[in-house]
């Protein structure tokens, strides 16, 4: 609880590049609405990335709703490797135009 606001409760994310935002628990709202301000300010998408929980390292589906996390206070959003290295791969190869040479 915050002292703060008494009534309501918040979720810690950790995201990726070490940031971090607190996010307000609404009752009925999944995990993909309640992270989806802050992913989309840093140009994530929910296919691009997992989330779990900071403790326990459990996965947690975008369709839960955050009410329901059993008491979890932290959360982790992870970008998946194999997005990283499409994405790795389509920057090189527009920033240095790399073709193949038979």
């Amino acid at each position: 609880m915050n002292s703060l606001f008494p009534n309501k409760r918040f979720l810690h994310v950790h995201l990726p590049n070490q940031q971090r935002t607190i996010i307000p628990i609404q009752d009925g709202q999944t995990v993909r609405d309640a992270l989806a301000r802050a992913m989309k300010k840093r140009q994530l998408t929910v296919a691009m990335c997992s989330v779990s929980s900071c403790d326990t390292n459990e996965p947690i589906a975008w369709d839960s709703d955050v009410a329901d996390l059993n008491g979890l206070t932290k959360i982790e959003v992870r970008i998946m490797t194999h997005q990283i290295r499409s994405i790795v791969k389509k920057f090189y190869s527009h920033a240095f135009d790399v073709r193949r040479v038979e």
